[in-house]
């Protein structure tokens, strides 16, 4: 057949060979990127002195070998194409795979007809199917365009900014990186450090009821706030911690006044349907990792790409979404009842044949082709057509890669069960006290499950149910109540004060920061109604970053010196505090992953938009012209104000690293690739 093969990397390739032979010509690996961007003096040869200008090209850069290794590959490559008049692009199915291929089209100038094979798993059925239905490559040329438009906003803003920085502030010989994703990654790192450094602990009592009805039942009740004159209604967290009990003579007076009282109690049970947690992306999957395992985020994508490529238990790691096309919905069946079958998982013979589908639209919704409007790549989910072979290819696993299966199927597993059925239950009752202007409020809460749902899963497994936020649930959730009907009389006998401390917020560790990076809509100030619209619409979007660069985008800022790891929790250099503040005062765009959230989410909407191709250049100059007047605002601080705070971290860094050199003025810090 007069056609060629391309794909990412060796092993794809030799999966492919499996599955397909030479059927459709021969198989090409391209080994990642074979090109990248020019340097910024290759397209202006003015450009080669660092300074502060702008480094925006009239027409984009253009593409050059990304090294010497790259060389070889396109010469066989270009040597294959010669004379090919199909090209079939089979590279990863998200944008990044997407940019590999046609890049290689359009460097070696292929006329050719080029076609994609798209596919979530690389086992020989789905490959084999994905190439007896080949796609147009005309169908992603909004998502190209899209990928070329990032980069190269990248190029320009990356470098202008880096060397605007390091020339002005500076003034020490070594690069201070600054990138359109990581610096506000930086930014989310030091403003919670601000809030650590300014935060003021202050002690403050709950008064502690020990109480009984008349049939024996007990439990105990608190209270956690000082009653205010007006009558207040509301649910079981209404107004906690707005009006604290700080002084304890006043909690030792609601003690005593509490102690002795009868009366009855008010009663509040609400029926609850908790839904499980949504399919896994690859950021939701490393933050639940990150927090349950202290996995580093690399090491989760590490062997989800072994578990996607070498075993073919799960489909494509590096997901940007937690939806599922509803075509698949068919397959939950027998997925269910291999998962089921699983040995090694020992699952309860009890749990339903039939899984219970989330379809259509909806945030609670699984299965749902309008949550993946814009994605490239659906959620995490096992691989349906190895179905046959899940026990023989779970002995196959090591310890590291046998954890993370087990956490994506039995995410599987509870996203096809029926919700939780709960009652969630308050007790309260008001004890009048001398000294105040109203009665004190005791109330204790808790929840009751009457039909555990997806939460039976892992009911007695060491791993628990996965989180259906991404933190933790309140203590009340686990208390269990008596049950006790409304206006019961109950006595209150010993009461007692618990000194509490108000606690400054928690570092990041790896995980949270990652799930910080996704939901950058939640650091975008709700002041208006255009921005309270902008976070409604941002909940859904990919936040700041791609899943799959963004444990590489923390470890940079740890090898610039700008961000340590300490204990497993991000801390900002003193370096990188000072750099923070210095961009917060003149450019604070520059630290506000919010508003870097919205440049990503125009960039994921241009691959939707039916003229991309004509479009994108225009999105690459808005982002350039933020980058021009950042500049300009950095230019009007004290030169050389970085200087010494960034030379103490070079010498510090030296020292604790044998005498090697963390900073280094090359292209790696202010970067002509796409991993801001």
């Amino acid at each position: 057949m007069n056609s060629i093969v391309i794909c990412e990397k060796p092993s794809q390739a030799r999966n492919l060979r499996a599955a397909i032979g030479t059927r459709y010509g021969t198989i090409l690996a391209a080994r990642g990127h074979l090109l990248t961007l020019e340097e910024p003096h290759e397209a202006n040869p003015s450009w080669k002195l660092w300074q502060p200008i702008l480094l925006s090209p009239d027409q984009p850069y253009g593409k050059k070998p990304a090294g010497k290794h790259a060389n070889p590959v396109l010469a066989e490559m270009k040597k294959g194409l010669r004379g090919a008049k199909l090209l079939i692009i089979a590279t990863d199915c998200d944008r990044e795979g997407l940019v590999i291929g046609r890049e290689i089209a359009d460097y070696l100038a292929f006329r050719g007809t080029i076609m994609r094979a798209v596919f979530a798993a690389e086992d020989p059925k789905t490959l084999s199917t994905a190439f007896e239905n080949l796609v147009p490559i005309s169908e992603f040329d909004g998502l190209y365009a899209a990928g070329k438009a990032r980069e190269q906003a990248d190029q320009i803003f990356n470098l202008s900014l880096t060397r605007t920085v390091t020339t002005h502030l500076g003034g020490h010989g070594k690069a201070i990186g600054i990138g359109r994703v990581r610096t506000p990654t930086l930014g989310i790192v030091c403003h919670r450090e601000q809030e650590i450094q300014s935060f003021v602990p202050t002690s403050y009592f709950h008064v502690e009821a020990q109480c009984q009805a008349l049939d024996g039942s007990v439990f105990t009740a608190l209270c956690r706030e000082l009653p205010t004159s007006g009558e207040r209604k509301g649910g079981d967290n209404e107004g906690e911690g707005k009006n604290l009990i700080v002084d304890e003579n006043m909690a030792k007076a609601i003690g005593v006044a509490a102690t002795g009282w009868q009366g009855p109690i008010e009663v509040e049970k609400k029926p609850v349907l908790k839904a499980p947690p949504r399919p896994f992306d690859l950021s939701s999957l490393q933050g639940h990792m990150g927090s349950r395992f202290k996995w580093p985020a690399k090491k989760t994508l590490d062997v989800a790409q072994t578990l996607y490529s070498d075993l073919k238990l799960i489909s494509y790691p590096r997901a940007e979404c937690r939806y599922l096309p509803e075509s698949q919905v068919g397959d939950a069946p027998a997925l269910r009842q291999a998962i089921r079958n699983l040995s090694a998982l020992q699952l309860s013979p009890d749990l339903p044949d039939k899984p219970f589908i989330r379809q259509g639209r909806g945030r609670r919704n699984h299965y749902s082709d309008a949550g993946l409007a814009g994605s490239s790549h659906h959620a995490i989910q096992p691989n349906i057509n190895v179905v046959n072979e899940f026990n023989s290819l779970w002995q196959k696993c090591d310890a590291d890669q046998e954890c993370l299966a087990t956490t994506i199927f039995l995410a599987f597993m509870e996203q096809t069960s029926e919700d939780a059925e709960l009652d969630r239950t308050s007790f309260r009752f008001q004890v009048p006290v001398p000294s105040l202007p109203a009665p004190a409020r005791f109330r204790v809460s808790g929840q009751t499950v009457r039909k555990p749902g997806w939460m039976a899963i892992r009911s007695g497994k060491d791993n628990p149910p996965t989180s259906q936020g991404d933190g933790e649930e309140s203590e009340e959730e686990n208390t269990v109540l008596p049950p006790l009907a409304n206006g019961t009389p109950i006595t209150v006998g010993k009461t007692g004060i618990r000194t509490k401390q108000t606690k400054p917020p928690a570092r990041f560790t790896e995980g949270n920061i990652i799930i910080a990076m996704r939901d950058a809509w939640k650091f975008i100030p709700a002041t208006s109604d255009e921005l309270k619209a902008m976070r409604e619409r941002l909940k859904d979007a990919s936040g700041i970053g791609t899943p799959a660069t963004r444990d590489t985008i923390i470890e940079s800022l740890v090898a610039q010196g700008q961000l340590v790891r300490k204990q497993g929790k991000f801390h900002p250099t003193e370096a990188g505090l000072e750099l923070y503040r210095q961009l917060l005062a003149t450019a604070p765009k520059l630290v506000n992953p919010g508003l870097t959230a919205i440049w990503e989410f125009r960039l994921d909407q241009l691959a939707l938009s039916p003229d991309a191709e004509r479009r994108w250049w225009e999105e690459v100059q808005t982002i350039a012209g933020s980058a021009s007047r950042a500049m300009e605002a950095i230019t009007t601080l004290p030169p050389g104000s970085l200087r010494d705070v960034f030379a103490r971290e070079i010498e510090g860094s030296r020292g604790k690293s044998g005498g090697k050199r963390p900073y280094r003025k090359k292209r790696g810090f202010g970067g002509n690739r796409s991993r801001s």
